[in-house]
């Protein structure tokens, strides 16, 4: 029996996959697990502790792409995948408040759910407030959903 792996190791997988075929040209700017959020720079300066320190009480995008016209905010999601419509929006408000954002600020924002499965309801609200959903079944997938199912 293959070892299960945790959900964000998964979904980590599956953006990956994703964003290396939809942009093979390397020289496309990328960055998976991208934190977002302010950085607490009063404790930081009052503690003299370095700000890497603060890495895990960040939150993170699964992967933001910067093409020359706009940016590419991408969420997976293999399970609760509605829950990923609030972290894209509240990861494109965060952007603004991220003092060491690796991109342009100014670009244009593009918001992707990348899923497993077709989520009609879902697929149209996203629609509606500019979330685009994309969908990515590698066959490695679904023997990984099965086993998941039968726990």
């Amino acid at each position: 029996m293959a070892a299960r792996l945790p959900n964000e190791k998964v979904e980590s997988r599956l953006v990956a996959e994703w964003v290396e075929a939809t942009w093979p040209d390397r020289r496309i700017p990328r960055t998976y697990n991208l934190k977002l959020g302010r950085l607490p720079e009063e404790l930081i300066a009052a503690l003299g502790i370095k700000p890497t320190y603060f890495t895990r009480a960040r939150w993170f995008c699964d992967c933001v792409v910067e093409e020359p016209d706009k940016l590419v905010l991408i969420e997976g999601k293999i399970e609760q995948e509605s829950s990923a419509v609030g972290q894209l929006l509240f990861y494109r408000w965060l952007i603004d408040r991220t003092q060491d954002f690796p991109y342009s600020k100014d670009k244009p924002r593009e918001l992707v759910l990348l899923v497993t499965r077709e989520i009609e309801d879902l697929e149209l609200f996203a629609k509606e407030i500019g979330i685009q959903v994309e969908h990515y079944e590698p066959t490695w997938i679904m023997p990984h959903l099965e086993r998941r199912t039968r726990r």
